[in-house]
């Protein structure tokens, strides 16, 4: 948008003939109308006179037919930006007032939008109006904020990925370490249990590292999702695998059935298993204090005569309360 606009108006009177401009005004109609942003004019006390067609989209009736549309209460700008003036302003200031990213109210819908407001002169420089010039730019910020998001998500994943990778690393020595000092010991003394107690930790520490790369990868929205044929059974086993060894310090039990022993089906193995992850975790808080169990079925199913994997996660906790 310019930075200043001002557009002249031919008088007219009760009577006039037609002149070369009368004439030339559908030809002008024609071309406003033909715009994609929204023009509107006002008169001298800024109640809408004309509207193109994209504005009329926001209008609920037509200026012809309701002439008392004031342009502020038919286009309503929202707090913190201050209500549209009447042409009136102009006669102090008659700059173009500029907006940005406003939010606009409409008897019809809610709107963000660039605008300009221009003050609408006749030949002998005199206000006769005022041109409300607005274009809806709701998609795109909706847009830059999905990009918004998506960024944060990938620098999620990015440091996610990177503490992971210490973590695994650290885990792998103390692990080691752990395992050759644990087989150097007399079983049953307290030097052993230390050992042992210090292995056990650091293998949940493993399991959180996983999750975490679990997180990095399900964060990594650049890359595209790898769907293959992927073994249903194994990636049960492997997301029970990693939240086993900490359910169990909850007195959480967690079993498994198997209605086919090989299962295959068309997915991301990554997402799956992160999935599925959640949906344990989720299940294990549900459970209180005393502990419980958790029950994971994977069956065949049939819907709109198609073939699919169900898999159903249960825990015996007493559920959300009516």
């Amino acid at each position: 948008m310019k930075n200043k606009t001002s557009v002249r108006a031919a008088p007219a009177r009760p009577g006039e003939e037609a002149n070369e401009n009368n004439n030339e005004l559908p030809e002008v109609i024609r071309v406003l109308d033909s715009i994609g942003d929204g023009i509107v004019v006002t008169d001298s006390r800024g109640y809408i006179i004309f509207a193109n067609s994209a504005a009329k989209d926001y209008i609920s009736a037509e200026p012809q037919l309701a002439p008392s549309l004031l342009l502020r209460n038919v286009f309503n700008v929202q707090p913190p930006a201050r209500p549209l003036p009447t042409p009136r302003v102009f006669s102090h200031n008659k700059q173009t007032r500029q907006y940005r990213n406003i939010i606009i109210k409409t008897s019809k819908r809610v709107i963000t939008a660039e605008a300009s407001l221009a003050p609408l002169f006749d030949d002998s420089k005199k206000i006769r109006g005022s041109v409300f010039h607005f274009r809806d730019v709701s998609s795109r910020i909706a847009e830059e904020r999905v990009a918004l998001e998506r960024e944060k998500m990938e620098a999620l994943g990015i440091l996610a990925q990177g503490i992971s990778s210490e973590i695994t690393n650290w885990l792998g020595a103390i692990s080691n370490h752990a395992s050759a000092i644990l087989d150097s010991l007399i079983p049953k003394t307290r030097a052993h249990d230390e050992a042992q107690h210090i292995l056990s930790i650091a293998n949940q520490a493993g399991i959180i590292a996983k999750r975490l790369q679990s997180i990095a990868r399900a964060s990594n929205l650049r890359n595209v999702m790898q769907i293959s044929a992927v073994s249903v059974n194994e990636i049960v086993d492997d997301a029970i695998n990693l939240v086993e060894a900490s359910l169990r310090h909850h007195n959480i039990s967690i079993s498994v059935r198997h209605s086919y022993n090989k299962l295959h089906a068309s997915a991301d193995p990554a997402l799956l298993l992160d999935c599925l992850v959640n949906l344990l975790l989720n299940a294990a808080d549900a459970l209180d204090d005393s502990g419980g169990s958790i029950t994971v079925d994977v069956s065949l199913t049939t819907a709109s005569s198609k073939r699919y994997v169900l898999i159903r996660v249960r825990d015996n906790g007493r559920g959300i309360p009516r």
